[in-house]
């Protein structure tokens, strides 16, 4: 009895210990084992921005919103609840019931995207649909026999990348530039600069380094923003900040609008620098494109001409050359010249003025712009003189603004300026190419006391002045343009209250050996009240032989209503007479 008492204790002893065992066994492979349950735990990258271009007058120019993609995977999609998904998808985003279903039934993958380009604004309105949609129960836990795990994916709402946003439409344009968009190796949607000032400053724009964010999610993946998350800060761009008054740019571009119509030109540029430390205040162009929308009919407007285009500059360039008459002792302002009414020989090669004149003060050479004074004089320029002295004024060097794909033009070598004629035709602006830049910068040389400084679109540049002239050579110049807009051929560009100077360029466009009907007229000169000091430039490009072809009819209208615009926004202020 005893015995068999004793081998039922040792029997449920051993049962016991093999059920405990058999217990704990289960217990370590659930604790220890990996397990077929969903991760609690999600990542998202938090994409770096490229930086705002933005105006002097503080006006977000150019700026990156980012862009979202609606992503599900149809394995988690109830078959009986999918009609209910692509109506409820289809209310939120916009997209067509039709569209949706083809997506999710043609995708050969089980990731299928619904949307790309998502808005933000979108985005927030999808999300809150990712939670609807989890509480009807639309989507249900999935098995994967494969990997042994078990996971529930919803609606997602991801950043796919960025996109460029221009506010102000074709205002600013080609200067600020545009931007094409390319894929990153992290399947990203990122932009590039292709020109203007998105291209100059395409690594300082840039955004630096993408974020990361880890932690909890909820019900629809979004991460849950308590203390266990973890950041990896994002790098964005930097901010452009440029010198450019988008008001005025844009109250100036719907000036040359109107007058390249009325002119029937194929473009109006101008600029307005200030003179002391020549901040670009406006770079305009009546040939524009919205950086959103380029079409083919764009292409010719993409190109910033006031840098790229090169042409011969025609009696706009008389006052350098003048200047070098003076700075060598070619001549005097009270010498008297003989210009033959109109009518001079060099060689084979007749030189003719649009005002015949006979004897007169060489000053008048300039303010009359007589091509026979101009021809004369600069005989006694060596071809050493006249080469350098272009140079010093800055032709066929860069002009120093912060744009690429600037052409610098070409000046006739010492050789061929040692031919008359040669030294002749440059005299008067011909056979020489220039930018527009370029003369503007020169021009300023005379409203600056003789300094050169680079023109520049940035609010941070470093100014590098350059005494070229003496002070006294620049103020005699001055003194003459200012005759020239007094007396002389810029006599449409005066406004009373204000000192200006400058001179008007007719130039005849030649093309295949032969001169065209078509014509580049330009004005280029200053203004100045008591406190403010402004360096203007026009050029009306390729203007047919019509009523406005002359410079005093075209260009210097234009050059006047920029200084009254001026005057009208208090930039400035007209001296009582």
């Amino acid at each position: 009895m005893l015995e068999r008492k004793t081998k039922k204790i040792i029997f449920f002893t051993i049962l016991i210990f093999i059920s405990f065992l058999l217990f704990f066994t289960v217990i370590s492979y659930w604790v220890i084992s990996e397990r077929n349950l969903p991760t609690t735990k999600t990542k998202r990258q938090d994409i770096a921005q490229r930086g705002n271009i933005v105006s002097s007058d503080g006006y977000i120019v150019s700026s990156s919103k980012r862009l979202y993609k609606s992503v599900i995977d149809k394995r988690n999609l109830d078959p009986d609840k999918k009609d209910l998904f692509i109506k409820l998808y289809s209310i939120y985003s916009g997209e067509s019931r039709k569209s949706i279903r083809k997506k999710i039934d043609l995708a050969k993958k089980n990731q299928v995207t619904l949307s790309y380009s998502i808005d933000f604004k979108k985005s927030r309105h999808l999300k809150d649909l990712a939670r609807k949609l989890y509480k009807l129960g639309v989507f249900r836990f999935y098995y994967n026999e494969k990997t042994n795990t078990t996971f529930l994916h919803g609606l997602s709402i991801i950043q796919s990348g960025e996109k460029r946003v221009y506010s102000y439409a074709d205002t600013l344009t080609p200067v600020v530039g545009y931007v094409r968009k390319y894929e990153s190796t992290k399947n990203l949607t990122k932009v590039k600069g292709i020109k203007g000032l998105e291209h100059s400053f395409n690594d300082f724009l840039e955004a630096s380094k993408d974020g990361e964010i880890k932690g909890s999610k909820d019900v629809v993946r979004t991460i849950i923003l308590d203390k266990t998350i973890t950041k990896e800060k994002r790098v964005d761009g930097n901010d452009l900040v440029i010198n450019l008054n988008l008001k005025i740019q844009k109250d100036i571009e719907k000036i040359l609008d109107f007058y390249n119509k009325k002119f029937e030109s194929d473009e109006i540029i101008i600029s307005v620098i200030n003179s002391k430390n020549s901040n670009v205040l406006a770079l305009a162009s009546s040939n524009r494109f919205h950086p959103n929308n380029i079409n083919k009919k764009d292409y010719p407007s993409l190109n910033i001409n006031a840098v790229e285009y090169l042409y011969e500059p025609g009696s706009v360039i008389k006052p350098f050359v003048f200047a070098l008459f003076l700075r060598y002792g070619v001549t005097k302002l009270e010498d008297i010249i003989y210009l033959h009414g109109g009518k001079y020989k060099i060689g084979k090669k007749v030189i003719t003025d649009s005002h015949p004149l006979e004897w007169v003060g060489t000053d008048n050479v300039l303010t009359r712009s007589s091509n026979i004074g101009m021809a004369k004089l600069v005989q006694k320029l060596s071809a050493l003189e006249l080469f350098h002295g272009l140079k010093i004024f800055g032709f066929t060097k860069y002009s120093g603004l912060e744009l690429t794909y600037e052409k610098t033009g070409s000046i006739p070598s010492l050789l061929r300026l040692s031919s008359q004629i040669y030294k002749a035709t440059i005299s008067y602006g011909y056979g020489m190419k220039t930018n527009f830049m370029q003369i503007l910068k020169a021009y300023n040389i005379f409203n600056n006391d003789g300094i050169s400084t680079n023109p520049t679109l940035l609010k941070s540049t470093k100014k590098q002045n350059v005494q070229v002239i003496s002070k006294d050579l620049a103020n005699t110049m001055k003194r003459l343009l200012i005759k020239t807009v007094e007396e002389g051929t810029g006599r449409r560009a005066k406004v009373k209250g204000l000192e200006i100077g400058g001179k008007t360029g007719t130039a005849h466009i030649a093309s295949k050996g032969t001169y065209q009907d078509l014509y580049h007229s330009s004005f280029f000169g200053f203004v100045n009240d008591s406190n403010s000091s402004y360096t203007i430039g026009v050029l009306v490009k390729k203007i047919p032989k019509n009523d406005y072809y002359f410079a005093s009819k075209s260009a210097t209208v234009v050059f006047k209503s920029i200084i009254e615009l001026l005057v009208e926004k208090k930039l400035l202020i007209k001296i009582a007479q």
